[in-house]
């Protein structure tokens, strides 16, 4: 029993040996340490922090600015863009009836002649002699302000009668030749006709149709239709192929 007892106290001893020499331990390295060292250390890492920190909210402030400032002139662009668009337009004077029936036959020929997809490029140059057309025989009649003249002076019945006059209508005093006598000028220009060509004649306007077999005697005998007098436009239906094979 004393044995053992002895044997705790020893072992209690050298435990508070060795509490006692780490506590002393730690003292001492406490004791080492510069705290002023430590604070200055401090202090510096602090400034460097607080320099940053200002550094990227200059940064952050100019790039906002500039982004606000791009923003508002997006936005006043924006703003002038919709102004145009909402301002009202100017309304445009109406055209005299003669020039609106002008633009309307000329609509309802380019309507009537984009009819064939498989002709659209050459309908398009006929579209064009068409327009410069009406634009001759609009110009024989003195343009708007000549027509209106017209009409004041010598009376409505006499500016049709010019008008029909200068459209060549086969009438009395026309200046362009009936169907007939077009139709016939057209067929003696073009002489022998290719095998499948049909030429038929439509006011002032020639049309070609058919399957021919050689598409340059087709280009050919328009180019000689186009050549008579009183000859509008020309205009070429005819389809490469044997006449045979398409009848």
């Amino acid at each position: 029993m004393k044995t053992a007892l002895s044997t705790g106290e020893l072992a209690l001893d050298q435990l508070i040996k060795g509490l006692t020499s780490l506590r002393n331990s730690f003292e001492r390295r406490i004791q080492g340490v510069d705290v002023d060292d430590l604070r200055d250390r401090g202090s510096k890492y602090a400034k460097q922090a607080r320099k940053h920190s200002e550094r990227y909210s200059k940064l952050a402030k100019k790039q906002g600015a500039r982004y606000a400032d791009q923003g508002g002139r997006y936005a006043d662009s924006l703003l002038a863009s919709v102004e145009d668009r909402l301002r009202p337009q100017p309304r445009r004077r109406g055209l005299p009836i003669a020039g609106g029936l002008l633009l309307i036959g000329l609509g309802a020929a380019i309507a009537y002649l984009a009819y064939d997809r498989g002709r659209r490029e050459a309908l398009a140059g006929q579209a064009k002699q068409l327009q410069q057309t009406a634009r001759q025989r609009y110009a024989e009649l003195g343009g708007i302000g000549g027509v209106v003249e017209k009409v004041q002076t010598q009376g409505i019945g006499t500016v049709v009668d010019k008008v029909q006059k200068v459209r060549g209508n086969g009438g009395p005093g026309s200046v362009a030749p009936s169907e007939a006598e077009l139709e016939e000028k057209v067929r003696a220009a073009i002489g022998e006709h290719p095998e499948g060509l049909r030429v038929a004649v439509e006011g002032r306007t020639v049309y070609l149709r058919g399957a021919v077999g050689d598409a340059s005697a087709a280009d050919a005998a328009a180019e000689r239709a186009h050549s008579i007098d009183g000859v509008v436009a020309v205009v070429n239906l005819t389809t490469a192929g044997s006449p045979l094979g398409n009848a």
